[in-house]
This record gives structure tokens, C-alpha cells and sequence, in this order.
């Protein structure tokens, strides 16, 4: 039995990297992520993998410490979704008249976040409609995140 020569070798890896790459999906995600600078509404991310499903677990900027908002399961876009570029992640939230969609975007050493959140008006409670929308650039600091104890009410 003959060898297959390295050039063959080589032109199957390279047939291959792509789709190594994309495979990737949201552990490319993985780690915990910080804001370089406060002033915006989300000052962290912590990422992981929680039994069979990767999540997301984002951290608001309250005072004095951050809040820690409940894991959101991550759901990774494909390749085709994204037009071949970086991975882009999607969670939402949806609880009584709180609608929230957060997406996620990789970038060269940051993870743009953006949470656009719509508070549904319930007249009969006095509760106003209200919709907010931030985008906050953050920083990996370390691969691995495990979960916190979430310290915000849904």
C-alpha cells in the first residue's frame, strides 16, 4: 500500500480548515469577557457550557457592583447566516411583558454586545412601554467562565 503524497495531504487540509473553523461555534465564545471602560450598560459577559448547551450570562452595570443577569442559552449563527465572517451569537429573554434580544459579535481581541430590551406597557398596572438599546465592546480576560448566582430579578 502506498503513501499519498504530501501534496495531497496538504491540498486536503486546506479542503478542510474551513469547515474546522466553523465548526467552531460557540466555544469561540468561551471565556469571560470585561468592558475596558465603565459607562456602558453591559460591563461583562461570562460564557460557558452548561451541560449540553452553551450559554451566556451578561453582567449590567449597577451600583456598586455589577448585577448578574440569568444564563440565556447562545445560539451560534452558521457560516452561511454570517456571510463566512466571525462568529455572531444571538440569546433572547422573553418573561411577562419583558421581550429582550442580546447578539454577539467576535471581533480581532474583543466581543461587541448589543441588547435592544422592550418593556411591553400594562395600563391596568401603570406600567409604561419602554425600549432601550446599548452596544458595549468588551475584553476576553480569561478562557473559562463559570456561572454566577444572578443578582438581578428577571
Amino acid at each position: 500500500m502506498s503513501r499519498p503524497p504530501v501534496a495531497h495531504l496538504l491540498l486536503f487540509l486546506l479542503i478542510l480548515a474551513p469547515k474546522a473553523l466553523d465548526a467552531q461555534g460557540a466555544d469561540a465564545f468561551a471565556g469571560e469577557w470585561r468592558a475596558q471602560s465603565s459607562g456602558g450598560g453591559i460591563v461583562g459577559a461570562n460564557v460557558y457550557k452548561d451541560a449540553t448547551r452553551w450559554v451566556v450570562q451578561l453582567l449590567g452595570a449597577c451600583a456598586p457592583t455589577p448585577c448578574v443577569w440569568n444564563p440565556e442559552p447562545l445560539v451560534v449563527l452558521d457560516a452561511a447566516e454570517r456571510a463566512g465572517g466571525p462568529p455572531r451569537g444571538l440569546a433572547t429573554f422573553q418573561q411577562a411583558n419583558m421581550r429582550r434580544v442580546m447578539t454577539f459579535r467576535l471581533g480581532e481581541e474583543s466581543m461587541l454586545v448589543e441588547v435592544y430590551s422592550m418593556q411591553l406597557p400594562v395600563p391596568g398596572r401603570g406600567i409604561t412601554g419602554r425600549n432601550y438599546y446599548t452596544v458595549d465592546e468588551l475584553t476576553r480576560t480569561k478562557p473559562m467562565a463559570t456561572p454566577q448566582s444572578p443578582t438581578r430579578p428577571r
